[in-house]
């Protein structure tokens, strides 16, 4: 596998970095999804604020997807009545079913100000 280290600018402040790619993947991709890759880790590098809000709500819709699919099936699959959860990062969840059979979403995320 063939890597090279490229120069890539942060779309949100400026800040030039350097970024490895593998080329045989790279040269296989169109531009949109060079641009969109390239951009992609960009963000998930740079130390800017703006890069780590775009992180933390990337996070927190890959939670809420995470919770109302794959949770909620491992709840009805091993038939319970109950499940709580908690990252790392501080969001947290509980699905409760009621006493007619439905479901209670209840999330939280913790944010440091």
């Amino acid at each position: 596998m063939a890597r090279e280290t490229v120069t890539a600018v942060c779309k949100l402040c400026g800040q030039a970095m350097a970024i490895e790619i593998d080329t045989e993947k790279y040269l296989e991709m169109t531009n949109s999804e060079r641009e969109e890759w390239v951009a992609g880790t960009v963000i998930k590098n740079c130390k800017c604020e703006k890069a780590k809000a775009v992180r933390k709500e990337l996070l927190h819709k890959n939670f809420k997807a995470f919770i109302h699919s794959d949770l909620v099936n491992f709840l009805d699959k091993f038939e319970l009545e109950e499940i709580s959860i908690k990252t790392s990062e501080g969001f947290k969840a509980k699905i409760k079913k009621d006493t007619a059979g439905n479901l209670k979403v209840e999330t939280t995320i913790k944010e440091v100000v």
